[in-house]
């Protein structure tokens, strides 16, 4: 029988600009969120997905202009980024999360944030919340009405189901 690795224990610091926490993953299935403009009245963040195999490096995302990509890069030039994982599901469960973001890449970018249930087209973070959503079921679910129906990227960052386990600063 395989004995599954242990998940990373780190503390989970919800003060999310007081200083480091943790060292960059590469573990499949660690969610990222960074931070963004401000658009309107709130601050639009960005959230993806980390990629799982020969792209466990990459982080799986949605854009307007390219989709769902994977893309190898730590989103350096953000303010803030901070990794999370989900506290309750496996390492196994984190790595399905991870190959079924990566099984969309190449779909279209979804311009409407209330249609969360569309598979066809994916926005940044539904495409996160999808993930564990339809793979792990509704304990993995990573939504809260804080931003209405949308899945908003701080909603992923802020939910009590979810670890920090890295912050840039």
């Amino acid at each position: 029988m395989d004995v599954e690795a242990p998940k990373p224990i780190e503390a989970d610091s919800k003060e999310y600009t007081r200083a480091p926490l943790g060292s960059w993953s590469t573990r499949p299935g660690i969610i990222v969120v960074r931070d963004g403009k401000v658009s309107g009245i709130i601050s639009v963040g960005h959230a993806g997905i980390m990629g799982a195999g020969n792209r466990h490096t990459y982080i799986v995302e949605a854009n307007l202009l390219d989709g769902v990509q994977a893309k190898r890069k730590r989103w350096d030039d953000a303010n803030q980024v901070w990794q999370l994982n989900v506290k309750n599901t496996s390492a196994e469960q984190d790595s399905a999360a991870a190959k079924w973001a990566m099984a969309q890449i190449g779909k279209y970018y979804n311009t409407n944030f209330n249609d969360i249930w569309n598979r066809e087209r994916f926005y940044c973070s539904q495409l996160v919340w999808a993930a564990y959503r339809d793979t792990s079921g509704s304990g993995a679910d990573l939504s809260s009405s804080l931003y209405g129906v949308a899945i908003h990227p701080y909603e992923l960052r802020d939910h009590p189901n979810t670890l920090v386990i890295y912050r840039k600063k």
